[in-house]
């Protein structure tokens, strides 16, 4: 795809959080972001790619816990933000990068996700 918006052009070399930040600079950027055809995330960006595990010790598995949770509440604002900024998510590619944990915990947060991206 070939894009003529140079906000696009802009958006689509930034790292996730980098560009999360940028929403901070002017509207400009947020409609930019809201309106950006595809949309990757990846908890490796939050260092959330471990996985819960027994034989960890508690702190740890809490650690991991955190940064999963942080990881869902980014894509949850990022989604809403997109609603907030546009009539419908509009979006031509979705990528999630998420490690196996725990499917009670995930399960419904990703039906949710991809309910308002098909929608």
């Amino acid at each position: 795809m070939i894009c003529l918006n140079p906000l696009f052009t802009k958006c689509s070399v930034l790292e996730p959080k980098d560009a999360a930040k940028s929403r901070f600079l002017s509207k400009t950027w947020q409609r930019a972001l809201a309106s950006f055809p595809c949309i990757h995330l990846d908890e490796s960006d939050f260092n959330a790619k471990s996985i819960e595990h027994p034989n960890n010790y508690p702190l740890k598995n809490e650690e991991i816990r955190k940064k999963k949770k942080a990881f869902m509440t980014y894509i949850d604002n990022t989604l809403q933000s997109r609603l907030e900024h546009t009539s419908s998510l509009e979006v031509e590619e979705f990528t999630l990068k998420l490690a196996y944990h725990d499917k009670e915990f995930v399960l419904p947060r990703v039906v949710k996700w991809i309910t308002l991206i098909c929608d």
